[in-house]
C-alpha cells in the first residue's frame, strides 16, 4: 500500500483515516488501544507521521 506518495510529512486524524480508508473514530479507538500506532503528539494535536504510517501498513 502506498502512502506517500505525495509530499506531506505528516497527517491529521481526518488526512491519515482517509488515506487509509478508514473513519477517524476507527484509528482514534486503533490508536488508543494500540500503542505501536506511529504518531506524534504536540499538544493536544495527534499528527501520524506519513513515512511510518507506510511502514507500519506493510508490516
Amino acid at each position: 500500500m502506498e502512502v506517500s506518495n505525495d509530499k506531506m510529512i505528516a497527517y491529521s486524524i481526518s488526512e491519515a483515516a482517509e488515506r487509509i480508508g478508514v473513519s477517524k473514530n476507527l484509528l482514534y479507538q486503533e490508536l488508543k488501544r494500540n500503542p505501536d500506532v506511529p504518531r506524534i503528539v504536540i499538544g493536544t494535536r495527534i499528527l501520524i507521521p506519513a513515512r511510518k504510517l507506510e511502514e507500519y501498513l506493510n508490516t
